[in-house]
């Protein structure tokens, strides 16, 4: 009965060992995705950055969430989407990414100025909230007035 005792002692306390030395090596690794996409965004390989970036961001990276709010407020390597620019901004800002709430404000106020109607775009980025929330209700809003194409 000692010797499974001591066996069972001795798993546990390899579980608890490898553990966390398996969260250290997996944090480095996320770091390194976030690198890798930063350094092929600052080349303009926006492909390469869109896909480290999505898995990041979609993952809770807030660094990536303002990265992936960066590209679509510009149209960098995506479809121009003021929608998706705010879903990402705010879900950075609500992380406590630094830049991100200005950029979100910045987005916001641009687009309601153009908008034809004064309300439009709050409506517009509480469905973002819900998108990004996942709420069962909410589904992608395919406007010519929030995306533009570059040629």
């Amino acid at each position: 009965m000692t010797g499974a005792l001591t066996s069972g002692v001795m798993s546990a306390m390899k579980v608890y060992l490898i553990v966390p030395i398996l969260m250290l090596l997996s944090g480095a690794v996320v770091a390194a995705d976030f690198e890798r996409g930063l350094e092929a965004y600052e080349r303009g390989e926006y492909q390469t950055a869109l896909q480290h970036m999505i898995q990041l961001g979609e993952a809770g990276d807030p660094d990536a969430q303002y990265i992936l709010g960066r590209m679509f407020a510009r149209g960098d390597g995506v479809l121009q989407d003021f929608t998706e620019a705010y879903k990402w901004y705010n879900l950075a800002s609500s992380r406590g990414q630094r830049l991100a709430a200005a950029a979100r404000d910045a987005v916001a106020e641009a687009v309601r100025e153009v908008l034809p109607e004064p309300g439009l775009f709050d409506h517009l980025a509480r469905h973002a909230v819900q998108l990004a929330r996942g709420h069962a209700g909410a589904r992608r809003l395919d406007s010519p007035l929030l995306r533009v194409e570059h040629h």
